[in-house]
């Protein structure tokens, strides 16, 4: 069974992400298939959050939403947050990771 998460905002690239999602996936050993299910479904939902992120966040708004995709034995939990301002803890985190 393969499950993760990722967290996204206004200003992740969904190309990149969608790189990473393949990199676990193959690194967990999931089929082929599966792969391209889990990162069209990704795809499909994390692309417009981010148009409407980077809108909402310029506006003042924000916007939190969190979804679960995958299929049999295969989980990808998506957490997105736009205009929401970050805990110190994730500003550090996200100094490590260099985003």
């Amino acid at each position: 069974m393969f499950q993760t998460t990722f967290h996204a905002d206004e200003n992740t690239d969904p190309e990149i992400a969608l790189g990473q999602l393949r990199a676990r996936c193959e690194a967990a050993g999931v089929a082929a298939p599966a792969i391209e299910m889990l990162t069209a479904q990704l795809s499909d939902i994390l692309t417009p959050l981010v148009l409407n992120g980077k809108k909402l966040a310029a506006q003042g708004s924000q916007l939190s939403v969190t979804r679960d995709i995958g299929d049999d034995g295969h989980k990808v939990k998506l957490v997105f947050g736009s205009g929401i301002p970050k805990s110190g803890w994730r500003k550090f985190l996200d100094r490590l990771r260099g985003s």
